[in-house]
């Protein structure tokens, strides 16, 4: 189970990270471009 559990955790880990950066980069461009079809596109 653990061996099952721990690569899972790290990708999640991993998708948090990179969605948080992406998620700020693209707050800073909607805040003075459109606001939200750029997250849809996105995900």
């Amino acid at each position: 189970m653990s061996n099952f559990f721990q690569p899972t955790a790290l990708i999640v880990l991993f998708n948090f990270l990179l969605r948080s950066k992406s998620n700020s980069a693209t707050n800073l461009r909607s805040s003075s471009h459109l606001p939200k079809p750029l997250l849809r596109t996105s995900s």
